[in-house]
């Protein structure tokens, strides 16, 4: 069954996926490119991705990441992730990346299903604590579930001990994706209305735990409620005109939609409602090699 089944990475190989789209959002632009499924060989895939926003009132800047997936012998149950991830504030002129190396193990992975366990280690760049780059043990639950042609769940867990600042944190995110085609042209133009939405993420767990210092207890152990919990909770309901170019080779398209969130908890409080509900426009393109 799809709950047991497991299909190894080297058997998932397939095309090259280049996409790229520009979303327009309350004068605001983001600017996303992806390569995904890079084969490197049969067993070692890469992901790159690449991001320019100005969604921050008063800043602009840059995301990289960069995500290998490495089969570990033939049962197709055991992975090695690696993740670099690169962030650039030009209002600050700052970079802060992180790495992070964790061997997986994939309960199920089918075409309807995917569920999988990663423990690792993380690593900061930039982003120091008493002039320290920070080192994590880091922790993923993910799962996906095609439910039929037009409903996608997805439910993640995430956990991570910061060892230079002594506290856990827990995060739980889940989403829906919904698609229904309403149109579809002879020349194969189609047009689609779709929704996504959930929550991303809710977070519990941030307290500064008791800490050992020479073997003495220098903590309160207290929860920490400049580090309150949170959650966020967004839809976006979107209509998707697709144009497909050399029988289906190329795809270009426009994409007006709708987005609106609610939020809560310390970390969120301050957010401007500018920043939040409103129209965007996304236009963008897809191609195999």
């Amino acid at each position: 069954s799809d709950l047991a089944s497991v299909i190894p990475l080297e058997d998932t190989k397939g095309d090259m996926v280049v996409q790229g789209r520009v979303t327009d959002r309350l004068g605001r632009e983001r600017t996303e490119v992806e390569f995904n499924s890079i084969w490197l060989n049969d067993r070692n895939k890469l992901d790159i991705e690449w991001e320019r926003n100005d969604y921050e009132v008063g800043t602009d800047g840059s995301f990289a990441q960069f995500e290998l997936y490495t089969q570990l012998g033939d049962s197709g149950r055991f992975e090695l992730y690696t993740d670099f991830k690169a962030y650039n504030n030009a209002g600050t002129d700052s970079t802060t990346g992180y790495v992070d190396v964790m061997p997986a193990f994939i309960i199920a992975r089918s075409e309807n299903v995917s569920s999988l366990v990663r423990l690792g280690v993380g690593f900061d760049q930039g982003h120091t604590q008493n002039g320290v780059n920070q080192t994590r043990v880091v922790g993923e639950f993910k799962n996906n579930w095609t439910v039929n042609d037009w409903l996608g769940l997805e439910a993640n867990a995430y956990a991570w001990n910061m060892n230079d600042t002594g506290y856990n944190k827990v995060a739980l995110e889940a989403y829906w994706h919904t698609n229904h085609e309403l149109k579809k042209f002879d020349n194969g133009v189609t047009i689609t209305f779709l929704t996504e939405g959930g929550f991303d993420p809710y977070t519990f767990a941030d307290r500064e735990y008791t800490k050992l210092e020479d073997g003495k207890d220098v903590g309160t152990g207290d929860y920490d409620s400049s580090m309150d919990e949170d959650y966020y909770f967004y839809f976006q309901p979107t209509v998707k005109i697709n144009v497909p170019i050399s029988d289906g080779k190329y795809n270009v398209y426009i994409e007006p939609g709708y987005y609106m969130d609610w939020t809560g908890g310390t970390a969120v409080s301050s957010s401007s409602d500018e920043d939040n509900d409103g129209m965007f426009m996304r236009v963008g393109f897809s191609t195999k090699f």
